[in-house]
């Protein structure tokens, strides 16, 4: 009878449990290295592992010693590890640089696209988002993806604004002509008259005004409000104000040149109609009193 040690027998690939009664479970590896049959179904590997189908290729010790191996070497070239809870710093910026995060923020490139006017460009808020991007460690291809969405989104931005603009601007000049009908003109006349009293001999200042406020409807309203004072107090000579017929027609040539005139779709049409009715009888009047 072979004397019980409790060791494994290479030649069986056996555990002998001595005299316990007790069944050993099979060997995993025999002496010249081989793996048992179905040696990854054993008892002796954990939940997880035991049985998971990448195991059934691997037959002898030294070819899962090479796969490990060559795994990894692998890693820092075509692969590389999923940093975790307990990874450093560096193993995260390897990880980052490994998948195209440049070493500095500057080298994503965020420029003004030549398509977007300067004022509509903020180079601080890019500067501080390419430094946040590379700081999570974005590559290059995401971070001139986000770059350019943001560009996209503040120009989009910027044009519906500027159209909502106009639209209220027109909707209040088109308010304002409603307001004073054939009148209009004739007031606003006698409120540039006001200005140009008003300004003395600034002309600069009288431009500026009108550079800035042009035909803004508020301001207008101002012109006329100053004219009606000027009148009422007898600071302008009414009977003076009177457009020749050869400048109320000028104003008509003018009129009839902006496509805005025949074009119904546009919020300036119904305003530039009342403008040209107020302008017609005004006309009329200057023929008939000249």
């Amino acid at each position: 009878m072979a004397e019980n040690t409790g060791q494994v027998d290479p030649n069986v690939g056996t555990i002998d449990a001595g005299d316990k009664g007790q069944s050993a479970p099979v060997a995993l590896i025999d002496a010249e290295g081989n793996f048992s049959e179905k040696w990854y179904d054993s008892e002796l590997l954990e939940e997880g592992v035991r049985g998971d189908a990448s195991l059934v290729t691997v037959k002898n010790l030294n070819n899962f010693c090479k796969s490990h191996i060559h795994q990894r070497k692998m890693v820092g070239q075509d692969q590389i590890a999923i940093p975790g809870t307990h990874s450093t710093p560096d193993d995260w910026t390897a990880f980052h640089k490994a998948g195209g995060m440049p070493d500095s923020a500057e080298e994503y490139g965020f420029t003004r696209p030549e398509e977007m006017p300067e004022e509509m460009y903020d180079a601080d808020f890019a500067k501080s988002a390419a430094e946040k991007i590379h700081e999570l460690g974005g590559n290059t291809k995401l971070a001139q993806g986000m770059f350019q969405f943001w560009n996209e989104y503040v120009a989009g931005l910027h044009k519906t604004q500027a159209q909502d603009a106009q639209a209220e601007a027109e909707q209040r000049k088109h308010d304002f002509y409603s307001k004073y009908g054939n009148q209009a003109e004739e007031k606003l006349h006698i409120g540039n008259i006001a200005l140009e009293r008003a300004s003395g001999d600034d002309e600069e200042f009288k431009n500026r005004m009108i550079e800035k406020y042009g035909d803004d409807p508020d301001f207008n309203q101002l012109l006329i409000n100053f004219g009606d004072k000027f009148v009422e107090h007898k600071l302008i000579d009414f009977k003076t104000t009177t457009q020749s017929v050869d400048d109320i027609q000028t104003e008509i040539d003018e009129i009839r040149a902006n496509p805005a005139f025949v074009d119904e779709m546009n919020p300036a049409y119904k305003a530039m109609q009342a403008k040209m009715t107020s302008l017609y009888l005004r006309r009329s009047k200057a023929k008939a009193a000249g």
